[in-house]
């Protein structure tokens, strides 16, 4: 009987310590987004209306550091520049089912090409440093 015990009491610890922390990666950029997360790599093709955003799943708890590189369009005659975090930051998960959403979008005008991330936390602490 106190295995039995035990067993319930274990079980229910390892329930209570799952989270949901997860990244959703959109890109509406025109080429694809190389997101550098844990050891991984992740491309994100450029989004269409009928596919979803890209999912990173079950990250545990802590701060953990990424990196963005890029691909460009062919065609593109001019120096591309990234601005703010999009490039590289630090993500901080420190509550259960963080859910973070970043957003790659470009800004291209006569000689200007900008690919800019926006994000957005469940949690106000979140935010990315550089």
């Amino acid at each position: 009987m106190k295995k039995i015990v035990a067993l319930f009491a274990l079980m229910a610890f390892f329930a209570g310590c799952s989270n949901d922390n997860k990244i959703t990666i959109r890109n509406i950029t025109e080429g694809t987004v190389h997101f550098n997360f844990r050891a991984k790599t992740y491309d994100v093709p450029p989004e269409d209306p009928t596919t979803a955003s890209y999912v990173i799943p079950d990250i545990p708890n802590g701060t953990f550091t990424y990196a963005c590189t890029f691909s460009v369009p062919d065609n593109l005659t001019i120096e591309p520049t990234v601005e703010g975090t999009a490039g590289s930051g630090s993500l901080l998960f420190e509550k259960k089912d963080t859910q973070i959403l970043m957003l790659y979008s470009v800004y291209s005008s006569a000689g200007t090409y900008k690919i800019q991330a926006n994000m957005t936390s469940s949690i106000s602490s979140s935010s990315p440093t550089q």
